[in-house]
């Protein structure tokens, strides 16, 4: 392999679990490893990020807006004719879902 016996050893030992080594888990663990050594010496690139490697968004400073649609009108406000589009849309729809022996 080009490697020393304990290099591989370690390797083995570190990432092997109770299903075995799996090379695409050992990756995965060691780049994130390298990720958090690079951060913890220092390294500033996480600080550009969107979520700055946090796993929730904080929302600080800001009004909690979350779920609101912008200009909203109330649903006593609208047109009298949305109420007769939507009531002539749902008797179209409800009259081709129903089967036919119980439409007479």
């Amino acid at each position: 392999m080009g490697r020393s016996q304990s290099s591989v050893s370690r390797e083995l030992s570190r990432n092997t679990g109770k299903r075995g080594y799996r090379y695409k888990q050992a990756n995965r663990l060691a780049c994130k490893r390298h990720q958090e050594k690079r951060k913890a010496t220092g390294g500033k690139l996480y600080k550009y990020l969107c979520h700055q490697h946090k796993k929730y968004r904080k929302c600080y400073g800001k009004n909690d807006h979350r779920g609101m649609i912008p200009n909203r009108i109330d649903i006593d406000q609208r047109p009298s004719i949305a109420n007769k589009t939507a009531q002539a849309t749902n008797n179209a729809i409800a009259k081709l879902l129903t089967p036919l022996w119980l439409q007479a």
